[in-house]
């Protein structure tokens, strides 16, 4: 399989898991869930739209260890790079300054703090970017264990990993306690450093894996419909006993987890659906081409907290809509917010091209070295 290929379905993934991140914001804006009827068609689909999206968070940090198993800091082999923190960092920075500028222009009286939006990784602005920030330089020596380990020694790992920090949390006996051990429920460095030892270990052995497509896709609906059963079922009785819907109760809120072992398998099922697919369409692979690098811009302009607070809450109209229509709705608002949104970042992907950011990233490093080995000489 040559690099294009493996480019373009790893494009496609991301392009997917962002529009669903897309579809759980829309449905937790509007709260279509919380306002349904419990147990209507509405309010079941809306579940359904929601589980079946959960795992797309957990898909981005299988796709960095799927890319970046095999960098190393020297020697033969793709070169990782400490730089390509910085251009990654300028495009958080330049999207959270300039949508907290605008609101600001155009919302004076509202309490918007312009430190916060220039300094988004301090004031964690966005959470899975500053959990990427931290696991991002132990990427190398995570890889050096990564090389280091056999098959077997690595399938024992990561079946302690999914114990210890999946299972395990899942069947505490306290059933509201699920972060055992420091994981935030997966908003964490240390969740996204366990879900790259799966993405890396799919890179190294994933051929080895003999597992029909017919399989993973049954694999990611079962893991899929199972949360939204089971949240369907905790809501209908805590209707019965308290006479209202109590969000996220005990083991069916322990479904709507990153770290929930449904939520685990549905993301290995999905990525291994897309793993090696063959894009033969010219037009799909120009669409694909065109939008997969805006993914991650899409999710820090749509994520960002003026732009759910005072952008996406117009998607209470949901709540007036049949299930069919909402259902509908949902999947096309948040298709046509992603195209929007990606063909926006194409201006600033411009801007940093002009300005060769990537390449003054480099050499403001390699300065750097050169100047800390010029100290240690002397």
């Amino acid at each position: 399989m040559n690099g294009a290929k493996r480019l373009q379905w790893i494009d496609s993934l991301r392009i997917t898991a962002m529009i669903m991140i897309i579809v759980i914001h829309i449905c937790f804006k509007s709260r279509v869930i919380y306002d349904s009827e419990v147990g209507s068609a509405k309010f079941f689909l809306a579940w359904l739209l929601e589980s079946f999206s959960f795992c797309a968070v957990n898909c981005y940090a299988l796709i960095t260890g799927y890319v970046m198993a095999k960098k190393r800091l020297s020697g033969d082999g793709s070169r990782f790079r400490y730089s390509r923190i910085i251009p990654l960092w300028l495009q958080v920075f330049y999207y959270s300054a300039i949508i907290t500028v605008l609101f600001k222009i155009f919302m004076p009286h509202e309490n918007i703090s312009l430190i916060a939006g220039f300094t988004p990784l301090l004031s964690s602005q966005y959470w899975y970017f500053n959990a990427y920030f931290g696991m991002f330089f132990f990427i190398p020596f995570m890889n050096i264990l990564i090389e280091k380990m056999t098959k077997k020694e690595y399938i024992l790992l990561l079946s302690l990993l999914f114990v210890i920090f999946s299972f395990i949390p899942f069947m505490s006996l306290n059933a509201d306690e699920n972060d055992l051990f420091g994981t935030v429920n997966g908003h964490s460095t240390v969740w996204l450093m366990i879900l790259y030892f799966y993405g890396a270990f799919i890179r190294l052995y994933g051929n080895d894996i003999k597992v029909k497509k017919r399989i993973w896709a049954v694999l990611y609906m079962t893991c899929s419909v199972i949360p939204a059963l089971c949240s369907l079922f905790v809501d209908i009785q805590s209707q019965k006993a308290y006479g209202e819907f109590m969000q996220n109760t005990g083991y069916g809120g322990k479904t709507f987890l990153y770290t929930s072992p449904f939520t685990v398998t549905a993301a290995i099922s999905l990525f291994m659906l897309f793993k090696d697919k063959e894009i033969k369409s010219r037009a799909a692979s120009a669409i694909i081409n065109f939008l997969a690098p805006a993914s991650f811009s899409v999710f820090l302009i749509h994520y960002n907290d003026l732009f759910l607070s005072h952008i996406m809450k117009y998607f209470d109209f949901l709540n007036e809509l049949n299930a069919a229509s909402m259902t509908v709705c949902i999947l096309l608002s948040a298709v046509i917010i992603f195209f929007v949104l990606g063909t926006v970042d194409h201006l600033r992907i411009f801007i940093f091209r002009l300005l060769k950011v990537n390449e003054r990233s480099d050499a403001l490093i390699e300065f750097t070295v050169r100047k800390l080995k010029g100290m240690r000489l002397r």
